[in-house]
C-alpha cells in the first residue's frame, strides 16, 4: 500500500510541475502576442498611409491617424460603422457589398491582393482618388479585410499637366512639321513620335527598336547620329547635329536634330529627349547664297580686270591727243587758235584724271586707295571749270559769269588721286536742261567771312523759271 501511495504521489508532483510549465508557456505566449499586437499597433499608428480593417459584415474595426487626415473621419465616428457609408461613393456602395458576400462563399475576388486605383469620398463630401492594396486574413465568419490606402490626388494633377504638356507639345512639334524621340537611358527603350516617321517617309510601325532612324540616315553620317540617340551628352546639356537620309546624293535630304538630357535627383542622366526637323530647304537655300556669292566674286573679279584694260585702252590714244595738243602750242598760232587749243589740252585732262578715277575703283575695292590731300586755289579751280564749259553754254546762249571772293587766296584741299581739282562735272548738267535764250548761270565763292556758306557755291538763277 505505502508503494503505490508514493507513486501515485510522485506521478501527482510531476502533472502539477508539467501543468505549471504549461500555464507559464502560455503565459508568456499572451504576452507575446499582446507585445506583437502592441507593436503592430504602434507600426500602423506610425505609417504615411491610411490603414483600414473591416470585419466580415463590412465594419470599421480598425482606423489609423492617417485614415482621419485622409478621409476627414475621427476614429471614434469611424470605428463600428459600415465602411460604405465613410468613404464609398453611392453609386458603388451597392458593387462592394456584392463583392464583399461574394469573397466569403467562394473565396474569390477580383479587387483583392493586387494596387487598384478608386474614387473616394471625403467627410466634406469631395470625391479624390486613391490607391488601395486589400487583402483578406481568417476565413468564414472570422475574416477581416485589410487595406492600406493613400491620397493620389497629386500624382494625377501632375499626370494630368504632363499629358496636357505632351499634347501641346505634339501639337507644337506637329504644326511645325517637327518629329521627336524619348529614350529612357535606364532601359535603353526609345519612343518615336508619328511625326518623325512622317519625316522619314516610313511607316510608323517600321520605328520598332532603339536604333531605328540611325538606318535611314545617310551612311557617312550614322555614326554621329547613333551618339546622339544611344548616349548622354557628356558635359553638354543640349547637343545639335544635322545630318544626311539615306538617298541619292542630288537629292539628298538634311535634317537638323537638337536633344536635351534630363537628370534624376542625383544628377546621373536618366532621360534624353530630341526633336528633328527637315531643313533641306534651308540648306539649299544656303548653298545657293554661297554660290551667289562665288558668282559676285567671280563678277566682280572681271570688272576690275575689264576697268583695267579699257583704261589702259583709253589712255594710248588720249595720249596722242594730248601730245599733239602740246605740239600745236609751239606753233605760231593767232588767239583764236591758241584758246581752242587750251581748251582741247584741258578737256582731254580732264578726261585723262576721269580715267584715274575709274581706276581708283578698283583700287578702293582692294582697300590700296591713299589719298594725298594738297592745298588748291579755289578761284582757279572755278575758272578752269568756267573756261571748259563755256563753249557749251555759248551754243545755248547761256552767260556764264565768275564772282571772285572778296579776298584771294582762298584755297580748298582736293585729293589730286581720289578725285578730278575740277568740279567741271557739277555745272556741267546744269547747262543742258536750261534752254532759253537769256538765262544766265552765276558761280560765287564765299571766303572766311561767311563760314556757314559752302565752296564752291553754284546757282543756276533764270528769269523765266
Amino acid at each position: 500500500m505505502l508503494t503505490i501511495g508514493a507513486v501515485l504521489g510522485l506521478a501527482l508532483l510531476a502533472g502539477l510541475a508539467l501543468l505549471a510549465r504549461a500555464l507559464r508557456e502560455r503565459t508568456r505566449a499572451e504576452q507575446r502576442a499582446v507585445d506583437g499586437e502592441e507593436r503592430t499597433r504602434e507600426l500602423l499608428e506610425a505609417t504615411a498611409e491610411a490603414f483600414i480593417s473591416i470585419d466580415a459584415g463590412g465594419l470599421v474595426t480598425i482606423w489609423n491617424p492617417q485614415a482621419t487626415e485622409t478621409f476627414g473621419w475621427a476614429r471614434d465616428q469611424a470605428l463600428g460603422r459600415p465602411l460604405t457609408e465613410l468613404l464609398i461613393p453611392s453609386e458603388s456602395r451597392e458593387a462592394h457589398d456584392r463583392g464583399r458576400r461574394r469573397f466569403l462563399e467562394t473565396g474569390e475576388g477580383p479587387l483583392l491582393n493586387r494596387r487598384v486605383e478608386v474614387t473616394a469620398v471625403h467627410k466634406d463630401g469631395h470625391r479624390f482618388p486613391v490607391e488601395l492594396v486589400i487583402w483578406p486574413a481568417g476565413s468564414g465568419p472570422e475574416t477581416v479585410f485589410n487595406a492600406f490606402a493613400h491620397d493620389i490626388s497629386e500624382r494625377r494633377r501632375n499626370e494630368d499637366a504632363v499629358r496636357a504638356s505632351n499634347e501641346r507639345l505634339g501639337l507644337a512639334l506637329d504644326a511645325s512639321s517637327m518629329g521627336y524621340w524619348d529614350r529612357d537611358l535606364v532601359s535603353g527603350q526609345v519612343v518615336w513620335s508619328e511625326a518623325l516617321a512622317g519625316l522619314l517617309e516610313v511607316d510608323p510601325a517600321s520605328l520598332d527598336h532603339d536604333l531605328a532612324l540611325v538606318q535611314h540616315v545617310h551612311p557617312q553620317d550614322r555614326e554621329a547620329v547613333t551618339r546622339w540617340v544611344s548616349g548622354p551628352a557628356g558635359h553638354q546639356d543640349h547637343e545639335e547635329l544635322q545630318f544626311r537620309l539615306d538617298g541619292p546624293q542630288e537629292a539628298a535630304r538634311w535634317m537638323s536634330g537638337r536633344a536635351r538630357v534630363y537628370s534624376d535627383d542625383n544628377g546621373q542622366p536618366v532621360r534624353k529627349v530630341g526633336v528633328v526637323a527637315d531643313v533641306t530647304g534651308r540648306r539649299r537655300a544656303e548653298q545657293a547664297i554661297e554660290q551667289a556669292k562665288l558668282d559676285a566674286d567671280r563678277a566682280n573679279r572681271a570688272k576690275s580686270e575689264f576697268l583695267a584694260k579699257m583704261s589702259h585702252e583709253l589712255r594710248t590714244p588720249l595720249n596722242a591727243i594730248l601730245g599733239f595738243g602740246q605740239l600745236l602750242q609751239l606753233d605760231d598760232l593767232t588767239p583764236e587758235q591758241s584758246e581752242s587749243v587750251d581748251h582741247m589740252l584741258r578737256g582731254g585732262r580732264h578726261l585723262l584724271e576721269l580715267i584715274n578715277e575709274v581706276l581708283d575703283i578698283s583700287r578702293i575695292e582692294s582697300g590700296n586707295l591713299t589719298l594725298s590731300p594738297e592745298p588748291v586755289d579755289l578761284l582757279e579751280v572755278v575758272k578752269d571749270t568756267v573756261d571748259l564749259i563755256r563753249p557749251l553754254a555759248a551754243d545755248r546762249q547761256l552767260t556764264i559769269q565768275v564772282l571772285a571772293p572778296p579776298e584771294p587766296g582762298l584755297t580748298v584741299r582736293p585729293c589730286p588721286r581720289g578725285g578730278s581739282r575740277s568740279p567741271s562735272r557739277t555745272p556741267g548738267p546744269g547747262c543742258r536742261p536750261t534752254r532759253w535764250p537769256g538765262c544766265s548761270t552765276r558761280s560765287t565763292a564765299w571766303g572766311p567771312r561767311r563760314p556757314r556758306s559752302r565752296a564752291p557755291a553754284w546757282a543756276w538763277p533764270c528769269p523765266r523759271g
